[in-house]
């Protein structure tokens, strides 16, 4: 899957293409990029599995979220 989006960036450092024909993509190596406001989060979450972003984020926001919505949450 992809996202498409217009982005704010600090710097492009480069752009190699790579690929043939229809296939033809670039890489681009850029810093300070800024996504909260270019790309919505429900694209974002497409991307990855929920084990990997429960993994990324920290356990203290999960269980707040968790107790923000009903449940109890104990430590086994």
């Amino acid at each position: 899957m992809a996202i498409d989006a217009t982005l704010k960036v600090k710097q492009i450092n480069s752009i190699n293409p790579y690929g043939d024909g229809w296939n033809r993509h670039m890489e681009i190596d850029i810093d300070s990029i800024e996504l909260a406001e270019c790309v919505k989060p429900e694209e974002i979450i497409s991307e990855y599995t929920a084990e990997s972003l429960l993994d990324a984020m920290d356990e203290s926001d999960v269980v707040r979220w968790l107790e923000n919505e009903g449940y109890t949450v104990t430590n086994d």
